[in-house]
């Protein structure tokens, strides 16, 4: 019962250290540590199926707290919106748990990779292209930080960070 329950304000507490990490708290710190916590929840999961879950819930909190104004705009549809943007995290916490036991170094590299690459589908998916709250944008209050986006782009910057 307590490793559930652990698991779970794992995953919850992940997906609100993610919002704080973007305006209007700009808490960029918090992006280091966000993606370790879902990480945590996925190595405690059983199953890819209860990893993914862990996922859905981080990416959900994550996105309403960062886009609470879509409920002023759609409505009730706005949790459907929040639930678009839990599927990344969901996929990449149900593939990470899929390469666990494969070596440590692979993960945390897969773990870099599989977030940065979450975020390029989301941002570039016709029809319902997204690149809004992309991890490498929290680090816009961070000036050196920032600069190493000129080296490995947004995507890279994010990959590095989730890593």
């Amino acid at each position: 019962m307590k490793e559930n329950v652990m698991r779970w304000s794992y995953a919850a507490t992940s997906g609100a250290l993610l919002a704080l990490a973007f305006p209007p708290y700009s808490a960029w710190p918090a992006a280091f540590v966000a993606p370790g916590l879902l990480w945590r929840a996925v190595r405690r999961a059983e199953t890819p199926r209860q990893a993914a879950d862990l996922g859905v819930l981080s990416g959900f909190v994550f996105a309403a707290l960062s886009m609470p104004w879509l409920r002023f705009v759609f409505g009730p549809w706005a949790v459907g919106l929040w639930a678009f943007f839990a599927l990344g995290p969901a996929l990449h916490a149900f593939l990470l748990k899929r390469l666990e036991g494969r070596g440590d170094w692979l993960w945390v590299a897969s773990a870099g990779v599989l977030w940065a690459g979450m975020e390029a589908v989301r941002a570039n998916l016709p029809g319902l292209a997204c690149p809004w709250l992309t991890l490498g944008y929290a680090f816009v209050p961070a000036g050196p930080l920032l600069q190493a986006a000129s080296v490995v782009g947004l995507y890279g910057l994010s990959a590095v960070a989730a890593s």
